[in-house]
């Protein structure tokens, strides 16, 4: 991209409903939470105009949760100040999706607000310069919540209201280090008791706030939980059997699922993980590689105690390649999907392609939508992004359907379909309609048949996929003025074609293996390469009893005959 005009495209766009609001409220936090320092000053304060007219027509609680949302990350200085000086639920929001560098923090705490000084120490990933910073401006921990609207909270808010002796003996614990004296102690306890006064209601505040971490969030008194409420204990479910986690880079657990994340915040992957395993457990840790199947124990809750099994992957930022932490899951070790299902070695790839099409249809969804303007006008500029999007998506989708085919065909989950094919007028169609693609090369193919027509227990359709596929391949193969023998042949055993290998892939020591990615044209065989897709036509002939391997400088394909009873009774049927 030689000119980067997302910003100015969006910010011209003018919205039509509530949906397109939201949708130009995401783009803008996007842009602007990555925006160069250096752009467009004029540009810059137009974009946080519309975003000011956004703010006031989408309600705080519906921006609360966009921030929230976990692909956004603000790592621009002057963003996240525009957005502490809000309300304190955007403010917290913001402040918990902030990425910004060492020097950059410390240049921005001194100009936020107080009460977003305090939201920061909801992080526990900030640097420890930054912690130190905090503690010298005297913020160190999070905030009460605000007290309830009553007589008691007025008289606790009016500034001109003095505080009680007992409170005052106690203002400055740390200038005092002697013990406060019997009497202030009693003046405190009576000052309590009393409903209208200031220390009775700090009372009551930290009561509450006790009383709300041990209830975890949600309604409160009929009212939303604050901004504090995602660090709140929820009550954990009666059994845990698996969930997805994330750590800082020091492996620390910074994030889980709502309802066990505060029973294993905090937990260290270098604590837990085995060690003495080459390659395994702590030294893939230590190495930052992917952590498979490792076995760990976890010691607290009720709900998360005994033997667990670890998957998890480094993660790196982009762009500067930083290790930042790891994202996995961890599966109880008698759980039904750490044992069951998995007999066969692919059923593992399998569930890996289940889990990885959940997000690819979704990126797909939504990218429709927005190519589709369904829910609202949207920039040209945006759909066609959208639409090389979704075409990307498809094509990864088509990709796992490959990559799932094979793994069912190997573990005999799946087989193709049985029938009736003429193998011999299937190879004659199919080197015809290749051969346009071959012509502009001086290549051809060449059939020689001497057995006439045979019929292979195989369903037409599987069969021209199967031979689409080899001869697709070996015309992407061929190099100029290249002629590509086809020689079929049967015996009782069944029918035999012999494909000669183009000088590419004759070259190639073992044309089956993944790593093979000969030299491919037009025709679209697949996005794996060749040797995947050799082996997937091997595991088709497998799949019906038939074969397919290189003698030579050849391609060797052996298919069963159709048994000829079969076919007099399909025929009179």
């Amino acid at each position: 991209m030689q000119i980067d005009d997302r910003l100015a495209t969006v910010t011209r766009a003018r919205t039509h409903g509530a949906m397109a609001a939201h949708t130009q409220y995401r783009q803008l936090l996007d842009l602007l939470g990555a925006v160069d320092p250096a752009a467009d000053e004029n540009l810059l304060d137009e974009a946080h105009r519309r975003l000011n007219v956004l703010s006031q027509m989408i309600p705080a609680p519906v921006r609360t949760a966009i921030l929230r949302e976990p692909w956004l990350r603000i790592r621009n200085a002057s963003v996240l100040q525009r957005m502490a000086d809000m309300d304190p639920d955007i403010a917290a929001a913001a402040i918990s999706r902030a990425d910004l560098p060492e020097a950059e923090w410390l240049a921005l705490i001194e100009n936020l607000p107080v009460r977003a000084r305090g939201f920061l120490r909801l992080r526990k990933d900030l640097p420890a310069s930054v912690v130190g910073l905090l503690e010298r401006l005297g913020i160190h921990d999070r905030g009460l919540p605000q007290p309830p609207a009553g007589p008691s909270a007025q008289v606790a808010a009016e500034p001109g209201a003095a505080a009680p002796a007992g409170m005052q003996a106690n203002l400055a614990p740390n200038q005092r280090r002697r013990r406060m004296p019997e009497a202030a102690i009693d003046e405190t306890a009576t000052a309590a008791e009393q409903p209208g006064s200031a220390i009775g209601a700090l009372v009551r505040r930290i009561a509450a706030f006790k009383q709300a971490r041990e209830d975890g969030p949600g309604l409160r008194n009929g009212q939303a939980g604050t901004a504090h409420d995602d660090l709140a204990p929820s009550r954990p479910p009666r059994e845990v059997n698996a969930f997805d986690f994330a750590t800082d880079a020091e492996g620390r657990i910074d994030r889980a699922e709502p309802q066990i994340r505060a029973m294993v915040f905090g937990i260290r992957l270098g604590q837990i993980l085995p060690k003495g395993r080459a390659g395994h457990g702590m030294e893939a840790f230590q190495r930052r590689q992917i952590i498979r199947k490792c076995p760990v124990v976890l010691d607290g809750a009720p709900a998360i105690t005994g033997s667990w099994q670890l998957d998890a992957v480094p993660i790196f930022t982009i762009p500067g390649g930083a290790f930042s932490g790891y994202a996995g899951q961890l599966r109880r070790a008698f759980a039904p999907c750490a044992k069951a299902g998995y007999d066969h070695p692919t059923d593992h790839i399998r569930q890996l392609l289940h889990e990885l099409r959940t997000p690819v249809n979704a990126i797909q969804g939504f990218a429709e939508v927005i190519q589709q303007q369904l829910f609202g006008p949207v920039p040209h500029d945006y759909r066609a992004f959208a639409a090389e999007i979704a075409g990307d998506a498809a094509r990864i989708l088509s990709g796992f359907d490959a990559l799932d085919r094979l793994a069912r065909l190997e573990s005999g989950a799946a087989q193709m379909e049985p029938g009736s094919s003429d193998l011999a007028a299937i190879l004659r169609e199919t080197a015809a309609q290749l051969a346009p693609s071959l012509q502009s090369r001086g290549a051809a193919f060449s059939v020689e048949n001497s057995a006439g027509d045979i019929c292979v227990a195989l369903a037409a359709d599987e069969c021209r996929a199967l031979v689409w596929r080899l001869l697709a391949t070996l015309a992407n193969s061929a190099r100029t003025g290249t002629k590509i023998a086809i020689g079929l042949s049967s015996d009782p055993q069944g029918a035999t074609v012999l494909l000669d290998l183009p000088e590419a892939l004759a070259e190639v020591a073992d044309v089956f293996s993944f790593a093979n990615r000969a030299p491919t044209g037009a025709l679209n065989t697949g996005m794996f390469g060749t040797g995947f897709v050799l082996c997937l036509s091997r595991a088709e002939a497998a799949s019906i009893g038939g074969t397919l391997d290189r003698v030579g400088d050849s391609l060797r394909l052996r298919l069963p005959l159709l048994d000829p009873a079969i076919d007099r009774q399909a025929s009179s049927a």
